[in-house]
């Protein structure tokens, strides 16, 4: 199996693969043809998603110390990783939240 990235409407790269039915099965979704095309190289056995993990780093550190915001993440690293950015930073802050509700009924 190998690995394609396809432009699936304006502005969105769909990253999969062909089952041998023929039918097109979605891995991801990338803002860019450069972001897919990195993401279908390292799933084919590339090497380049070490930068990705950086980039992910990077995004969600700032997100955590209130220094990027969505939309600047988005511009910096692409529509994914400024989703994944804020998803983890919403389920970090519920957490904190859970835990001093936690520590109050201790």
């Amino acid at each position: 199996m190998r690995y394609i990235y396809i432009q699936t409407e304006s502005g969105l790269w769909t990253v999969g693969f062909y089952r041998p039915d023929g039918i097109f099965e979605p891995e991801s979704d990338w803002s860019n043809d450069e972001e897919a095309a990195e993401r279908v190289h390292w799933l084919n056995g590339g090497e380049k998603e070490k930068k990705r993990n950086i980039e992910f780093q990077t995004a969600i550190q700032g997100v955590l110390e209130n220094y990027f915001d969505k939309v600047k993440i988005e511009e910096l690293y692409g529509y994914e990783v400024g989703k994944i950015a804020f998803d983890i930073y919403k389920i970090t802050k519920e957490y904190i939240e859970w835990e001093k509700g936690n520590d109050k009924k201790t």
